[in-house]
């Protein structure tokens, strides 16, 4: 009997001195033990250790580390004894970790040995309060606002998808708020260039519940000018069209249904083109689609009424020049009247035509001259004196 106190006392020895310094001789190593380890139903574990010896100003907690890394969560009122600590959130489901609790004084640090445990049931799913805006350009800015904080959240624990296009995560706020930019999401596919998406969005690898839309936004067309064009001129429409930085992969202007084929300019608020000289229509409807939403404009332009400035003294027969502005440049389509027989055009241009002056009956040798190019664009009235 005297023998087995002995061996016992020198086992008690070996436990005093380990880790200890001198100024602590005698004083009892702190001790950290994890004896259990359970799987939450809702997502995540519960880590639960018993910690004995160890001084009020010494800080306790849990290790849990995995092939990504390693991350400590502290005990806020460790006690002597059973402590435990809930882990919801950062858990991948069905990955392997090992964990190990751990007690560090202002000298040492003391850990359990390491135990191994799967996440079956991963992390806990977060609950959507509010995803804005639900209609925006391509490349606009969403918030996903859950309805409480994610500790130790990060961009990489999160996948956000419009239809099958990856949203870039720009930020996580407070814990509590992701901001995302809406991606290029439309099918370069004719028949299936939708202009919604749904948003699907995962958390550590499990689905996140969402009914969200985006909504691709119509543009707006705020202005036409200018009001009066001569033939093949050049308009200009401004407006909100798409984000900056985020040009449309499809983006058309029709006039009258005719698409326009010369668009010399596109920028997010501003569009020049030029005008078919074959828009014969005054106040034409122009549809402008961009990201295959559209937006029509029916106060649009018109052109200038053919202007007669100056014409050749002539008989009946006679080619005379006739010289002014806003001809039709070609010569099938303007009309040249005296009174009201109709003249023979030999040649045209925007700014010159060369007629026949036909024959007829006229009073007092005299006729009243005009050029239209359509019913509406007519010129004004000239007096011609036959010579």
């Amino acid at each position: 009997m005297k023998h087995i106190f002995i061996k016992f006392s020198f086992c008690i020895l070996i436990l005093l001195n380990f880790g200890c310094d001198g100024e602590s001789e005698g004083t009892l190593v702190p001790t950290a033990v994890i004896p259990q380890i359970k799987t939450l139903e809702e997502g995540g574990v519960e880590l639960i250790a018993d910690f004995q010896n160890f001084a009020k100003e010494d800080e306790l907690g849990f290790q849990i580390s995995s092939d990504q890394g390693s991350e400590e969560y502290i005990i806020s009122n460790p006690k002597t004894g059973r402590n435990s600590i809930r882990i919801t959130t950062g858990l991948y489901q069905d990955k392997r970790y090992l964990s190990n609790a751990f007690i560090k004084t202002s000298h040492d640090f003391f850990s359990s040995h390491s135990k191994e445990f799967y996440a079956s049931s991963g992390s806990y799913v977060p609950k959507i309060k509010t995803i804005t805006p639900s209609v925006g350009y391509i490349g606009d800015l969403i918030e996903v606002h859950f309805s409480e904080k994610i500790p130790g959240a990060q961009k990489k624990d999160f996948n956000i998808k419009l239809h099958l296009q990856d949203a870039e995560i720009i930020d996580i706020v407070d814990e509590q708020k992701i901001i995302c930019r809406a991606p290029k999401f439309l099918s370069n596919h004719l028949y299936y260039r939708y202009t919604w998406a749904k948003m699907s969005i995962t958390y550590l690898d499990k689905v996140v519940p969402s009914n969200y839309e985006f909504n691709i936004k119509a543009p707006r067309i705020d202005s036409v000018s200018p009001k009066f064009i001569d033939w093949g001129g050049e308009i200009i429409i401004k407006g909100d069209f798409y984000k900056e930085g985020y040009p449309p992969d499809f983006f058309t202007v029709n006039i009258n249904e005719v698409p326009v084929t010369k668009i010399t300019k596109i920028t997010p608020n501003e569009v020049r083109l030029e005008v078919s000289i074959h828009m014969f229509v005054n106040n034409p409807k122009i549809l402008l689609g961009s990201n295959n939403r559209g937006v029509v404009e029916t106060n649009t332009f018109r052109y200038y009424a053919p202007e007669i400035t100056s014409f050749q003294q002539g008989a009946i027969g006679d080619e005379i020049e006739i010289i002014g502005n806003y001809f039709w440049p070609a010569s099938y389509v303007n009309e040249v009247y005296f009174d009201d027989y109709k003249a023979e055009i030999i040649s045209g241009e925007s700014t010159k035509l060369v007629v026949k002056v036909p024959n007829g009956t006229y009073a007092d040798n005299k006729a009243i001259l005009k050029v239209s190019t359509t019913d509406e664009l007519v010129s004004e009235l000239k007096e011609f004196v036959f010579k």
